[in-house]
């Protein structure tokens, strides 16, 4: 039951910030929402993967990936956009 939950609440979390992308104007908020949501909704997605047995294993290394690698990408993006406005 929790795990249905946190899947859920996961994917409501990506729905969210991937339509908050549609009605942003600037890059860099854009950026901000969707790396916030994709990393939060993901997680929740993953640990509620792991609770209700599903792959526990591939569900935490999974969760690692996103939590580890998902803000390096977007604070990449971010200094990528950055150094291009400054040119």
């Amino acid at each position: 039951m929790i795990g249905r939950i946190l899947i859920t609440v996961g994917i409501l979390f990506m729905i969210l910030g991937s339509l908050l992308t549609l009605i942003e104007t600037k890059f860099s908020k854009k950026l901000h929402w969707i790396g916030i949501s994709d990393t939060i909704g993901a997680s929740l997605v993953f640990i509620g993967m792991g609770v209700n047995g599903f792959g526990t294993l591939k569900a935490t290394l999974a969760f690692l990936f996103i939590i580890l690698w998902g803000p390096s990408l977007t604070h990449t993006l971010a200094r990528a956009f950055l150094s291009r406005l400054e040119k």
